[in-house]
């Protein structure tokens, strides 16, 4: 049989090593990329809801259990492949949130103004 023969294997093992690596390099070029690092972002931590715990029924355990499962493999592959753009990431959602943050609070303030109440209220 061919599974059996020396170069057939070898071959094998080449194009998994070969396929192997072209995942590195594409991991690599969509995290180098913001609007990559921002799709990852939202797929791992929207998702596959990575970091959330799930108190529900068993169907939905089950289910929530299986969506973070893959959240965990990519997070840790992409750890492993690209550290430097995990990190960039996390920094440029913490920074992106925190400007939603700023720019809520700016409209509810100019909305109190608007409406004559005081800005402490």
């Amino acid at each position: 049989m061919r599974t059996n023969d020396a170069g057939y294997q070898a071959s094998i093992r080449s194009r998994e090593k070969l396929a192997a690596f072209q995942r590195k390099a594409d991991l690599k070029t969509i995290m180098a990329d913001p609007s990559g690092r921002r799709f990852i972002y939202d797929l791992v931590m929207e998702r596959c809801k990575f970091g959330e715990v799930y108190a529900g029924n068993d169907a939905g355990i089950h289910r929530h259990a299986g969506r973070r499962e893959v959240g965990i493999e990519l997070t840790n592959e992409i750890q492993d492949v690209a550290p430097q753009f995990w990190q960039l990431m996390i920094a440029e959602q913490l920074e992106a949130k925190q400007n939603e943050r700023l720019l809520r609070e700016a409209a509810e303030t100019k909305s109190s103004r608007e409406r004559g109440e005081p800005a402490d209220a």
